[in-house]
This record gives structure tokens, C-alpha cells and sequence, in this order.
């Protein structure tokens, strides 16, 4: 995941906001007097709000693991102040002295810029890496379990059963549907009665399986144009590491950096209790749910 551009305009985002959070709240008449607003208090709560909002910034430029979903409402708020500042243009126009019209609409311009960074900084972390796939999107997990890889396998290319271990999924069954070279296709029913299909691909070898949705059948449930994914199970010194991805070409391409920060989060927290029910599985425990105590926990992340 390449979020190197999305931290790059947090910080300069959360810089900006500090400096002018800063003289706000601690030399409220220094700032009045630039701008020609004489109320100090309203500028100290309003600098207050943005030292607050600095440290949101600095926490997902620095510390946060997968700053995407925080960072499209912190692009929200950002175009919130540009939009309020143009409100308030046309209500109060006197409000401000015309230097102090000018020194706002500058700091609109610059939150404007810095919102606009981190928005196409989320689209990029989602980007495929593969230069072949233009449009494509992708989101990958990462999860290291204490259990044998040939076993996790066993469990993972067991693909008519997956409603046995994805809560999300009621019904999974394989059925009869033509394809270019008859691989299988898996169809899929979730809780609320939507159905999909996926032609699979498994590889023994390489403990890996390939799934291409079938987007184009009617009633397809996802926003997605093309949508594709896939499962590689791996030997590492302490057990096992299981990836899960998917690639997508959304049906609105503009509204991405809103839908795929919340598509990643739904992912993150449902396909937590299906790891763990896969693990338990894979052990031969017949509770699936709750993994036993003793068990290591599961170390999860993006990849």
C-alpha cells in the first residue's frame, strides 16, 4: 500500500493547521487585528478546534496503520471550512476588513489544497501496482496465524464451504456455468439474500486461489464495474501467513476515495472472525467462533 503521498499532505495539512491554531488561540488580538474581527473569544474556540484538528492530522501522518477512512473525513472537514468561509462571504461580507478577506481566502485556498492532496493520496493507496491495470483498485490483508500452512490450505481451497466459517455468507455451492476454460464457479448468498457468482481458479502448488466475480449477471450486489480477488496461504518461521485481496474498478470512479476507505473497514472487522474460524477449522476445533485461550492471537494488517 503506497500511502506516501496521503502522510505527505497530512503533515503539511497538520502543520498549517498548527501554526494557525497557534495564533488563533494564543494571540487572538494579533489575528483580529490582521483580519479586522475584534471578537477573541470566538477566534480562541475556533483556534482551540484546530489545534485539536492538528493532532488528528499528526496522528494519522505519523502513527496511524491505515489512515485512509480518517483521512476522508479530516478531506471532508477541510472542504466543510472552504465552504463554510464562501457562506459566510456571501451573509456577512462585512464580517472581516478587506486585507482580512484577503488573509481568509488564502487560508481557504491553502486547507482547499491540502484537502485535494489527501484525497488523491487515498486514491492512490488503493492503486494497483500492476502498471497493466489502469483504473484498477486494490486492498490486501495480512494475517499471521500459529497453525500449519498445509492444513490452513486444506481449509482455504474447500471452497464450496465457505458459509461454514464467513458469517457474512449463508449459502455458498458450486454450480454448473460455462466458462472459457472450465474452471469452477462458486455461487455465494449473503445475509440479506444477494447472491454472486466467482469463476475459481486453485493452485496446489502455490497454495493460492484466484477468484474472478462475475459482475456482469444481473443483480450483482457490489458498485463494482470488474471485481477480483484471491487467497495465498505461506510457510513462515512462526506458522502460517494468509493474504487476501481484492482488485476492483468501481462503477463511480470519482466517488472512490469516500466508498473504498469504508469497503476496506467492513472487510477488516468481518473477515477477522472468518480467520479465525478458518484457524480453528484448520485445528480441528469444533467450535469455530471464539478461538481457545491458549491459542496466539492473530496478527492482522494491510499488505
Amino acid at each position: 500500500m503506497n500511502d506516501c503521498l496521503l502522510r505527505t499532505a497530512l503533515g503539511v495539512n497538520c502543520s498549517f493547521s498548527s501554526i494557525t491554531g497557534f495564533l488563533m488561540t494564543f494571540s487572538p488580538g494579533l489575528v483580529g487585528g490582521m483580519i479586522g474581527f475584534e471578537n477573541s473569544i470566538i477566534l480562541q474556540i475556533v483556534g482551540g478546534g484546530l489545534l485539536a484538528f492538528a493532532g488528528l492530522l499528526l496522528y494519522l501522518a505519523t502513527i496511524a496503520r491505515e489512515p485512509q477512512l480518517l483521512s476522508m473525513l479530516a478531506s471532508l472537514g477541510d472542504f466543510s471550512w472552504v465552504g463554510g468561509t464562501v457562506v459566510l462571504a456571501f451573509i456577512s461580507p462585512s464580517i472581516f476588513s478587506t486585507i482580512g478577506w484577503l488573509i481568509v481566502s488564502m487560508v481557504a485556498l491553502v486547507v482547499m489544497a491540502c484537502g485535494l492532496a489527501q484525497v488523491i493520496g487515498i486514491d492512490r493507496s488503493y492503486r494497483s501496482n500492476d502498471p497493466a491495470r489502469v483504473g484498477w483498485l486494490r486492498h490486501c490483508l495480512e494475517y499471521r496465524l500459529d497453525t500449519s500452512p498445509q492444513k490452513l490450505w486444506n481449509v482455504t481451497r474447500d471452497v464450496g464451504h465457505i458459509h461454514h466459517h464467513a458469517p457474512s455468507v449463508v449459502l455458498a455451492s458450486m454450480v454448473e456455468e460455462e466458462t472459457e476454460d472450465e474452471r469452477p464457479v462458486r455461487e455465494c448468498q449473503d445475509e440479506k439474500g444477494q447472491c454472486w457468482r466467482e469463476v475459481i481458479s486453485i493452485d496446489d502448488e502455490e497454495m493460492r486461489l484466484d477468484l474472478h466475480f462475475l459482475t456482469e449477471r444481473d443483480g450483482f450486489p457490489f458498485p463494482f464495474a470488474q471485481m477480483e480477488g484471491g487467497w495465498m496461504v505461506q510457510p513462515v518461521p512462526e506458522g502460517t501467513r494468509l493474504r487476501v485481496w481484492w482488485e476492483v474498478v468501481p462503477k463511480r470512479r470519482w466517488a472512490a476515495f469516500v466508498f473504498m476507505p469504508l469497503f476496506s473497514v467492513l472487510l477488516r472487522r468481518s473477515f477477522r472472525v472468518t480467520i479465525e474460524n478458518m484457524r480453528d477449522a484448520a485445528d480441528g476445533d469444533e467450535e469455530r467462533v471464539v478461538p481457545a485461550k491458549d491459542k496466539q492471537p492473530i496478527i492482522a494488517g494491510a499488505c
